[in-house]
């Protein structure tokens, strides 16, 4: 609410300010006022076409309002109304959209694939998202580990280990020089103290690239492959996983947990207290 002041003088001061409105729509949608926030998002995508930016914002205005935790529901203030199918089928053009558009936000990719587990998408549909993954090029791989898990979930182990292997390409390819920057200042007063620094990757991902972001530093890397893929070769993924937050892995029920930690500790007292 302290920045729409601010958005509001832009925009009286320049009212083709697009950047404006759509700093108008996410104060809007960050309180709750769902269809004001859909109105800027519209207004600002008239004004700038090319942009990918209100797109994307209006796509989650329509997910966020549906979601069954949404905490301004009591207030009224959400779009009741419009089931979460609904909101799907709309948010869903708007994310490729976005996605077509150029600079897109990885967590575009994520929100169509939450789409597509709702209701499932429109063969064209998923023919374009697949063109714009292979297309797109990330440091996170995102996108390619998302296509990896779907086709996985189908047993297409074949195309998932393809998919999943260009995602640790990219990762391995590109890092934010920022983030490498952070964590050699992390490693510079772990080493002043004295401390052991131990690097953990995701479940399920290579630890390649973090071993390159990390070169020539003494750490400890982690590798989480192997124990998960244990279990998953018996078990299901959700016996893992809560979503797919990361593409080929997520948010991690207890006993996915219990791998990790596991998985950890046993690193620290092989790598660190060198006991078998």
């Amino acid at each position: 609410e302290k920045a729409r002041p601010l958005f509001e003088q832009a925009q009286r001061m320049d009212p083709r300010n697009a950047q404006a409105l759509v700093g108008l729509g996410r104060c809007a949608m960050g309180v709750g006022r769902f269809k004001d926030a859909v109105a800027h998002f519209e207004a600002a995508s008239a004004l700038a076409p090319e942009d990918s930016e209100a797109p994307f914002h209006q796509a989650a205005c329509y997910l966020k309002a549906n979601k069954r935790d949404n905490p301004f529901a009591a207030q009224g203030q959400a779009f009741l109304e419009m089931s979460q199918a609904d909101s799907c089928r709309r948010a869903v053009p708007l994310l490729l959209d976005s996605i077509r558009l150029g600079r897109p936000r990885e967590q575009a990719f994520a929100f169509v694939w939450d789409c597509h587990n709702e209701l499932g998408l429109e063969e064209a549909e998923f023919a374009e998202l697949t063109r714009l993954t292979q297309d797109h090029r990330s440091s996170s791989g995102l996108a390619l580990d998302l296509l990896a898990s779907h086709y996985q979930s189908l047993g297409e182990d074949q195309l998932a280990f393809s998919y999943a292997t260009r995602a640790t390409a990219q990762r391995v390819a590109y890092y934010n020089p920022v983030t490498r920057e952070n964590y050699l200042r992390l490693l510079q007063v772990a080493r002043r103290r004295g401390i052991t620094v131990v690097a953990v990757e995701y479940p399920r991902r290579s630890p390649e690239p973090l071993a390159r972001l990390l070169e020539g530093q003494d750490v400890i890397i982690v590798d989480n492959r192997e124990p998960f893929e244990q279990v998953l070769r018996q078990s299901s993924y959700d016996a893992l996983f809560l979503d797919h937050f990361g593409g080929i892995f997520g948010h991690a029920t207890d006993e996915g947990n219990r791998i990790l930690a596991d998985n950890i500790a046993r690193t620290i007292v092989t790598e660190i207290l060198q006991e078998p």
